[in-house]
Formats: structure tokens, sequence, C-alpha cells
């Protein structure tokens, strides 16, 4: 075999710009791709952020409304701890 056949037998590299093989088509999808990811991604990490976000502010308002609760029974058990004490104090009265 001669030096030029082995030459023509090897075929030219696709990465070439000016080539037969170039796809160019290629490079637009693969950017248009790494562009999508990027996106999505980033809407993944605001979606997680700013739920996390409305999960602390629905804690934080139903904290605040079972505190609230909270001193409304606190508030009645005092009037009926009262109620008690004078319905006690009656009742010694009546049975002495």
């Amino acid at each position: 075999m001669s030096p030029e056949a082995q030459v023509q037998a090897t075929p030219p590299p696709l990465s070439s710009s000016n080539g037969p093989g170039r796809r160019p088509w290629l490079e637009p999808a693969i950017v248009v791709a790494v562009i999508g990811l990027a996106v999505t991604i980033l809407g993944l990490l605001l979606s997680i952020v700013f739920g996390i976000y409305g999960m602390n502010a629905r804690i934080g308002a139903l904290g605040a409304d079972l505190s609230a609760r909270m001193d409304t029974i606190s508030a009645r058990i005092d009037v009926l701890s009262n109620r008690m004490d004078t319905l006690g104090s009656n009742l010694s009265t009546c049975i002495d």
C-alpha cells in the first residue's frame, strides 16, 4: 500500500468547523438544552425557598393563633375557678 492510500482511509475529524461531518444544529441544541436545564434548576430552587418561607409564615400565624386561644382558655378557667370558690364559700355559709 502506498502512503497516499493510508491517508485517504482515515476520516476527517467530526469537530472540524468546516468539515463535511459537522452538524450545525448540534451546537444550538446543546446551548438550548443547557439554558433549559439551568432555568429548571433555578425554578426548583426558588420553589423550595418560597415553599419554606410560606411554611414559616404559616407556622408563625398558627403559633400566634394558638397563643391567643390558650390565653382565652386560661381566662375562662380563672373565671370558673373564681365561681367555684364563690360557690364553695356560699355552700359553707349555708351549711354553718
